[in-house]
This record gives structure tokens, sequence and C-alpha cells, in this order.
């Protein structure tokens, strides 16, 4: 949030600031889910990951100021949209997760390949992300704003 913030005051553009920050931390979280597949240090792997946690999380503070901003007072019913459209990403998640760790199985055991074909399909997640915020134009509102007389 103090890095959209920063930037909204340096460059005025309230698109960039929030769709840049949110593009660039999930643009980082994907490179640094990557980078654990030529890792093999369970605590350097462990310290990637909460990296990874923090630059995804970047995107919250520009989710809900681009949401607040586009909108206005229907804010709640598109938070509401936005966090029933992640609990439904939650919810696939876990099935997904099990199909492709069972695919990749050795008899009983789980497999090293089975968990780098999940941090692939998560690093796609994060790519697919980042792409949205592309498309995404805080400046542009869904219902215009009504000018006062």
């Amino acid at each position: 949030g103090m890095l959209q913030s920063w930037l909204l005051v340096r460059t005025g553009d309230r698109r960039w600031s929030r769709s840049g920050v949110a593009l660039a931390g999930k643009l980082l979280a994907a490179g640094l889910m990557l980078s654990v597949l030529g890792l093999e240090r369970p605590e350097v792997i462990a310290c990637v990951f909460l990296a990874v946690k923090f630059f995804s999380d970047w995107e919250q503070p520009a989710e809900w100021g681009a949401v607040t901003d586009i909108a206005g007072r229907n804010a709640a019913t598109v938070f509401a949209t936005v966090n029933t459209a992640g609990a439904m990403g939650g919810v696939l998640a876990g099935p997904l997760i099990g199909m492709v760790l069972y695919a990749y199985r050795d008899g009983d055991a789980l497999t090293a390949a089975g968990y780098n074909a999940v941090f692939v399909i998560i690093a796609l997640e994060f790519l697919a992300a980042a792409a949205c915020w592309l498309f995404i134009d805080c400046r542009k509102p869904l219902t215009p704003v009504e000018e006062k007389a």
C-alpha cells in the first residue's frame, strides 16, 4: 500500500500506481515460485515461499483500491463477488493439487516431480493474475459518477 501511495503521489497516475504494483508483485511471485524448482535445501525453499507470499500479497492493497475506484457505491457487492471467486478457486485448488500429486506418484509415494508440477501450476496462476492487471483500469467506474447540479 505504501509503495502504491508513493507512486501515486510521484506520478499522479492512479491506474499504473495500482496495476503496476499488483502486476509486479504477481510477476515476482511467479519467478520466485519457479526458482524453487532448482533448490534442494528445505530451509531455503521455505524462505523463498515466504518471499512468494510477500510479493503475491502486494496485490491486495491495489485490489482494494481498484475495486473501490471502479465500483464506487457498489463496492460492497463487487468485493463480495471478488471474494466469492477467490473462495471458489480455493475450493478447486485442493482437489486439483491432489490430482496432480496423484498423477505423478510412484506407487503410494509422492514424488518431487509431482510437487514441481504443482509449483509450475501455481506460478502460471500468478502469471495469469499479473496479465489481468494489464486490463484493469481503475479510472473507469462501473457506473458514471453523477454530476451535482
